[in-house]
Formats: structure tokens, sequence, C-alpha cells
């Protein structure tokens, strides 16, 4: 378990930072980038233009960009510009491969056991799905990755000059954020339908396509409550519909408590180890984000394993 912290620090904070002294990188002719356009329509339903190519000028009031090697520059006004990345790179199939067959086996060990019959009195039966899930997870990533290595992308920001973008130095920006609403938990026998609260606190290094939360999590049903901390990795999809923006939570990994009422009044309680997976959209309302997510929560417990599906609606600030 201390390992794969390690390993979760270690893919977080993973990435190419400025050199030393050096304020911030400015956008300029010969950068790869992926511009995202401002939606023609009010409707959520409409999908922005998304163009990719080489800068080859850039100007106060436009951008031009080469989309194909044989084809001449096409000029963008920069305040249609809804959003700018600028690459950094194609992994190789290997880098790839691995990075994908991590993040799927991990998925598989996190939800093929809770969408499976459980024995919690038969711990063989949650070895065997936990090692069934990793092995169907890993091996649909590594095929997955190794076939199709994604470009990557880093967000620029717009500058203090017209017509700037500038990527600013790796300084995390936290956010906090508080949420509930409704949950599927495991009541040792069967599954009940009660609520939940949670609370995140999250970091966002700006070069990074990736961000580290810390996360509570409270929820209780007619015979169970449950208590979680975690940190989890999470990362926003390549594209957004309108004003959403799709993210995954590929992997979280933390401490659960949980106590269950039986028929007589006696209460039994599990302390464990857990894994969990999910992913949501999100929106900005002003300075802050709204929020909607699902994750699907595996607790490891003596002589077995529980679980829990929560479903948040939240904001954060």
């Amino acid at each position: 378990m201390h390992y794969v912290l390690v390993l979760l620090m270690a893919l977080f904070l993973h990435a190419p930072t400025p050199a030393v002294g050096q304020g911030v990188l400015t956008v300029e002719p010969g950068t790869r980038v992926r511009v995202v356009l401002a939606r023609g329509s009010r409707s959520i339903w409409s999908r922005p233009q998304i163009l990719q190519g080489t800068v080859t000028s850039l100007n106060a009031d436009s951008i031009s960009l080469r989309l194909d090697a044989g084809a001449g520059p096409v000029t963008l006004a920069t305040a249609s510009i809804a959003r700018l990345e600028v690459s950094r790179g194609v992994p190789s199939r290997l880098e790839s491969a691995a990075w994908s067959g991590a993040v799927l086996g991990v998925q598989g060990i996190s939800l093929w056991p809770a969408v499976r019959d459980r024995d919690l009195n038969n711990s063989d039966s949650w070895s065997r799905d936990v090692l069934v899930g990793a092995a169907v997870g890993a091996t649909i990533g590594v095929i997955v990755g190794a076939l199709e290595p994604r470009e990557q992308w880093r967000r620029a920001r717009k500058g203090p000059a017209p017509g700037e973008f500038t990527l600013p130095e790796p300084i995390p920006s936290p956010r906090i954020a508080v949420g509930g609403g409704a949950a599927l938990l495991d009541e040792g026998r069967g599954s009940g339908a009660g609520q939940h609260i949670q609370a995140i606190v999250r970091l966002t290094p700006r070069t990074s396509f990736l961000n580290l939360r810390g996360e509570f999590l409270h929820a209780r049903s007619s015979r169970t409550r449950q208590y979680g901390a975690w940190i989890s990795v999470a990362g926003d999809a390549p594209f957004t519909w309108g004003p959403l923006q799709p993210y995954g939570i590929p992997l979280g990994i933390g401490v659960y408590h949980r106590e269950t009422g039986g028929a007589i009044g006696d209460t039994t309680q599990n302390t464990g180890f857990g894994v969990n997976s999910g992913g949501g959209l999100r929106t900005r309302v002003g300075d802050a984000q709204v929020f909607a997510e699902v994750r699907v929560h595996t607790i490891m417990e003596r002589g077995g394993y529980s679980g829990s599906v929560p479903l948040t609606f939240g904001i954060a600030f």
C-alpha cells in the first residue's frame, strides 16, 4: 500500500516544468497547439469546433495555424478562442500501453468486485474477483494504449498583453469542494439506499493534466454508517460538452470504516483499505465550479469486502 501511494505522488508530480527563475513560457511561432473555439450556439448540446496545428504567427488580434504540412495557414481571431492548449507530445507505444494498463487494471480491481455477487464469508471469492478484474482491465488497457497512443496537452492561459498566451509555473492552485447526495451502501447481506456528504481538497499543478484530491466521505442508510478518507487522482477529458467539462477519476485509495446494525440491535464494525474510481461533469458559475460525479468504492474488510456507490452534487470554491 505504501508503494502505491508513492507511485500516485510520482505520477502526479511528473510533469515538465520551466527553468528555475523563469516566470512563464510564452506561446510562440512553431508551437503545436490545440484551439477550442467559442460555441456559436447557446445550446448546451452544441459542440465547439476544435483545431490542431502549428502556430505560424501570433499578434494582438489573431493567431495563424498551419493545420497540415501541405496546407496554408488558417487565421483565427483571438477573441473567438475559448481555450488554447500546448502539445506535450505523444508518448511511445510502450509508455502508453503501460500507463493505460495500470489505470484500467486498478479500475478493474475496483469495479469488477463491486458488480459481482459477493460472499462476505469467503475471502477466496474476493481474491478471485480482484485478480480477474485486474487481469481483464490491464489487458484491455495495454491493447488500447499500444494501438492508439494519445497526444497529451497542457492548457495555456491568456497573458496580460492582448493576444498573448502563456504557460504559468507549476504553482498548485487549491480548491475546496463540498457536496452530497444519494448513496447505495453495502449492509452486509444486501444493499440499502441512503445519503452522504463529502468534502474535497483539490490541488492542480498548472503544468499537469492530472490533479490530486484529498477526500472525506460520511454516508448512512437505515442500518449502515460508512466513513472514508482517501487520496485520489483525477484528470479532465480531452473534450467538452458545451459548457460541461467531463473528467475521470481512475484511482482513489484510502481507509474506510463501516458500522452495520444487526437484527437484534448489535452492531458490526469493520475497518479496512479500499479503492475507488468514477467520473463526473463540472461547469463554471462565476468564480466557482458546480459538479456532479459518481464513484464506485470497494472496501477490503476482514473476512470479505463491501462497497458503496455515492452520487454527489456539489460546488468547488
